[in-house]
């Protein structure tokens, strides 16, 4: 490995995890806007982005099972709380018991 820079995709914006498949050279990346976006490796030095899969706004942490090829993404409902703190007015909650675990399966 050397760190060189091969490629440059447009992803969705927040990125927080990404996964590779090396079976069907798929690259997932998921992103708190609420999608993941699908990148196919056709080279070591060609990427192509192939879809958008709409999740969940703010599910942006994810795990890829190499067995299933499922993608586990946990998440629950966000709610917007003002605070008494002049410097962050409003911070992101999440909501008691709205907890759950998204499974994608490509």
């Amino acid at each position: 490995m050397t760190g060189k820079v091969v490629a440059h995709q447009q992803t969705c914006s927040g990125v927080d995890a990404g996964g590779f498949d090396p079976d069907s050279k798929l690259i997932f990346i998921s992103c708190s806007e609420g999608v993941i976006t699908v990148i196919h490796e056709l080279s070591p030095d060609y990427y192509e982005p192939v879809d958008t899969v709409k999740t969940q706004l703010w599910a942006r942490t994810m795990a890829l099972d190499p067995l299933t090829k499922k993608i586990f993404l946990p998440t629950a409902d966000i709610e917007t709380v003002a605070t008494s703190d002049p410097m962050k007015p409003f911070v992101r909650k999440m909501k008691p018991g709205t907890f759950r675990v998204l499974v994608v399966v490509p």
